[in-house]
């Protein structure tokens, strides 16, 4: 790949291209085991290492018709992802808003319609959606929801639907339209936005952020068109399609910090352009293959101090939204056992570590391309778990293909994903 240029100081002069601070979401609660059930719901892994939550195949049954219940009529076996019997010890019923963290950790501002109404929301580079809540959703009071009726700019696509269902059962739908979205001061017209007004379930209730902005590409995932999937360009997508930026300059980047650095350093997005004051040396690129609709790379090696583990072929995505960094089974055993202390925990189903200071903890570094980039050891203990130890940042991807870089993985790095179509 190319080298680009870092500012493009006239386009970002008279674009009024700036810094989209991200705000820290303090009512997130960190847990281990549900960010982890997240996880699988997010990208439907089996779990490969023993533990209470995992898919089971289970019948459904249509109903007969006329009918209120669902019993009788056509039967079809779904996927579910369930949690596992305390007292039966196999797997029971389907997973509920308990057992899932569905909260985001950090909130971006954006301005959708005319006139621009300001709207919170999660910043999801695994994601190619941008959904808001609706006016007249059953969201709750105080909470800020898009009012389609009072922009001017904004067009209904009434042959198209914007459905989201969650694994814990619940869910969001609503129409779809076009709309102008502007973020750090770039403008896209006509950017399709899913309108999520009817809310079902408590996880989708109780999101503090106000929707989603996706940041994956190329297409979106939740759309329909009669009943049927019908995916549209992504916002990153459309970005590039409007010819707003010059061809290299179809980029976005994350500065991300833990929120006791707060007074430090802001974490930060930007869009068009890279931050020089984020740079002090040449940007290691990495070619992106966005065939599974996500930023995702070559990712052929880890090293845990000095001992590198050889792991050819094998893919990573970056995700903004999870809290966790998933690799393969040999990668977290090799890694955990360079920590004293660290053992898996079959109950909360997941390595711990013991809390306290980081010093002598081993140095792990993951291949982004052919560049391998450290994970600062600060990030190691995730959140409490039994007695002294702490919920691992390193879990296990179970049976899934490719590597997930959470935000320990962004909070180290300043990541610039340009879009090269």
């Amino acid at each position: 790949m190319g080298s680009i240029a870092l500012t493009h100081p006239s386009v970002k002069e008279e674009m009024g291209l700036c810094r989209v601070p991200i705000k820290y979401n303090e009512r997130y609660k960190p847990s281990g085991t549900k960010s982890y059930v997240n996880l699988m719901a997010r990208y439907g892994f089996q779990p490969t290492q023993p533990g209470p939550y995992g898919y089971i195949n289970r019948m459904f049954q249509r109903g007969l018709a006329g009918s209120t219940v669902a019993l009788g009529g056509r039967a079809h076996m779904e996927k579910v992802l369930a949690r596992k019997s305390e007292v039966e010890g196999g797997y029971g019923g389907q997973v509920t808003a308990d057992d899932i963290q569905n909260e985001s950790l950090y909130l971006c501002e954006v301005k959708i319609g005319t006139p621009a109404q300001k709207l919170e929301l999660q910043l999801d580079t695994a994601s190619s959606d941008i959904w808001v809540f609706s006016s007249g959703s059953s969201r709750g009071v105080n909470r800020t929801n898009f009012d389609a009726w009072k922009s001017s700019s904004f067009s209904c696509q009434s042959d198209k639907t914007w459905v989201m269902k969650r694994p814990d059962g619940s869910s969001i739908s609503g129409e779809v339209g076009t709309d102008t979205v502007v973020v750090g001061g770039l403008e896209v017209p006509d950017q399709l936005l899913g309108l999520g007004k009817v809310v079902g379930g408590t996880s989708t209730e109780r999101m503090v952020a106000d929707g989603t902005l996706g940041l994956s590409m190329p297409q979106t995932r939740y759309i329909q068109r009669n009943g049927v999937n019908d995916p549209q360009t992504s916002f990153v997508a459309r970005m590039a399609e409007a010819k707003i930026l010059p061809e290299d300059a179809q980029l976005f980047t994350t500065a991300l910090c833990r929120p006791t650095q707060g007074g430090k350093q802001e974490s930060f997005c930007t869009f068009g352009y890279v931050d020089e004051d984020m740079v002090d040396g040449e940007i290691s690129w990495a070619k992106v293959d966005s065939g599974k609709g996500m930023w995702m790379f070559p990712s052929a090696s880890t090293t845990i101090n000095d001992d590198k583990i050889s792991r050819s072929g094998n893919m990573a995505v970056v995700d903004s939204s999870t809290p966790l960094i998933l690799l393969s089974d040999e990668a977290c055993e090799a890694f955990y056992k360079k920590i004293e202390g660290a053992k898996y925990s079959r109950l909360r189903q997941g390595w711990l570590v013991p809390g306290g200071e980081t010093q002598g903890m081993p140095e792990l570094r993951v291949a982004v391309g052919e560049t391998e980039f450290g994970i600062s050891t600060s990030e190691y203990a995730f959140s409490p778990a039994d007695g002294d130890m702490f919920f691992g940042v390193v879990q296990s991807r179970g049976n899934n293909e490719f590597d997930v870089l959470g935000v320990p993985f962004l909070r180290s790095v300043y990541a610039p994903c340009l879009n090269e179509g």
